[in-house]
């Protein structure tokens, strides 16, 4: 059997007043930019995942050294790879794709809300991809929404199943 639990995070985004609807999306304006609320969504989760992490102490020791920094950064990239690995694996032991669950809590535990618990499952793993993912952005000024829409928009350029790739 498995529980859902639903978690809640309240997030303030620090949007202007003025919004508008632009090319098929709402947006708001940001100093004399014109901002996505799904940008303005992402940079949210970055600065939400960053703090927690650098608040956990996962940015203690950022090297400021060119050679060294570029160490610490592939490093860092290669915990997100090992999240996935980490949600692959989970199909690999016969869980479903979109199945959440606690190894730790007992039925009873869930019953009457003792916790938190641990989610294990590809969704957690996911999320833990996403974090890092997130927390990086962070650490090295990156507009992760920004870029992501930038690329959606150069993409609509391509050709269907665009390089001759298979898949």
């Amino acid at each position: 059997m498995t529980t859902k639990k639903t978690l809640t995070v309240e997030v303030e985004l620090d949007v202007a007043d003025d919004f508008d609807f632009k090319n098929g999306k709402i947006c708001h304006f940001q100093g004399d930019s014109i901002v996505s609320a799904s940008a303005q969504a992402f940079r949210a989760m970055t600065e939400l995942c960053g703090r927690a992490s650098r608040d956990k102490g996962w940015h203690e020791g950022r090297p400021t050294d060119p050679a060294m920094l570029g160490h610490w950064q592939g490093n860092k990239l290669m915990l997100m790879v090992s999240e996935l690995v980490e949600a692959h694996d989970e199909l690999r032991n016969g869980k479903a794709a979109n199945e959440t669950y606690y190894p730790t809590a007992t039925g009873s535990d869930l019953l009457h809300g003792d916790g938190p618990f641990k989610p294990e499952g590809v969704p957690s793993e996911l999320a833990d991809t996403v974090i890092r993912i997130f927390d990086f952005c962070f650490t090295e000024n990156i507009d992760l929404g920004a870029i992501i829409e930038e690329k959606l928009a150069y993409n609509k350029t391509r050709e269907q199943m665009h390089g001759g790739k298979k898949f």
